[in-house]
């Protein structure tokens, strides 16, 4: 068993903190973020309050905030948020921040999506006009001539066409038409080709500065959650009830799943479209 040296509590051997007043029981020596006294304030918040509802995480994030609170600064250095922001956001239980991230990050790849496909449109419309050639479909002039026997050479099927054609001269218009159309729109597979890499680069350059950002300030948006829901929870109860936090804060491993399925369906319907 552990003795709490703030309260003197007796608590369980596995416990981090003071059932009772929250105090650290991590005493070894150099702990930099072991606190004394349970009723520090760390931005206007008592230590006892973020550390039972930071749980297993409460070394590090004390540390950081007091660290913040000091300097004035909100800005740290979150690699988990870095490299995981969505996933980070849902574990940490900061589900509005969570589906914000998500709503941005589809809008995004939406916006960019569509924009290469106008832009690429809008050169293929050019191209065509400037040749006075109009889209036209297999079925629209291909569709429209004879069917081709089993038993029938191609230099007899030639010549069955050559026949049709004096009959109907328009259909060997269309698919002369169609012919033009398909070359040209195999000179832009070049276009449509770096457009979608372009695409790749703006999302991956925009994303990775959205999760420098979020690996920066994701610290700073945890203590602002905290400081809220602890707030909250205060409110509600009139008083200090640490068992009440040490159940709102700490990491949801069922929103880590949720996360992964989540990314993977969206990944699937994005590709879809």
């Amino acid at each position: 068993m552990k003795s709490c040296k703030n309260c003197g509590t007796t608590n369980p051997d596995s416990a981090d903190c003071c059932k009772e007043c929250g105090a650290s029981l991590r005493h070894a020596a150099g702990n930099r973020a072991y606190y004394e006294d349970p009723n520090e304030l760390i931005g206007g918040v008592e230590a006892r309050y973020l550390r039972a509802f930071t749980e297993r995480a409460a070394d590090r994030y004390l540390w950081i905030w007091k660290n913040q609170a000091e300097t004035g600064k909100k800005t740290s250095f979150n690699w988990v948020a870095f490299f995981f922001p969505f996933h980070w956001f849902l574990a940490r239980r900061m589900i509005k921040a969570a589906v914000c991230l998500e709503v941005i990050s589809v809008c995004i790849t939406l916006i960019l999506a569509l924009a290469s496909g106008f832009i690429v449109a809008g050169r293929l419309d050019a191209a065509l006009a400037e040749q006075g050639i109009q889209p036209i479909t297999y079925e629209e002039s291909y569709g429209l001539l004879p069917e081709r026997y089993i038993y029938q050479t191609p230099e007899m099927y030639q010549e069955d066409l050559e026949i049709f054609y004096q009959y109907n001269p328009g259909v060997k218009e269309k698919v002369a038409a169609y012919d033009a159309y398909q070359e040209v729109l195999e000179g832009f597979q070049g276009q449509i080709f770096r457009a979608a890499l372009l695409v790749i680069l703006l999302h991956f350059a925009i994303f990775f500065a959205i999760s420098i950002a979020i690996g920066l300030f994701g610290d700073h948006l945890y203590f602002r959650y905290a400081k809220r829901k602890i707030q909250k929870a205060l409110d509600q109860s009139g008083g200090a009830d640490l068992l009440e936090l040490r159940g709102m804060g700490g990491v949801e491993p069922s929103n880590i799943v949720i996360a992964v399925v989540l990314s993977a369906f969206l990944n699937v319907i994005l590709s879809l479209l």
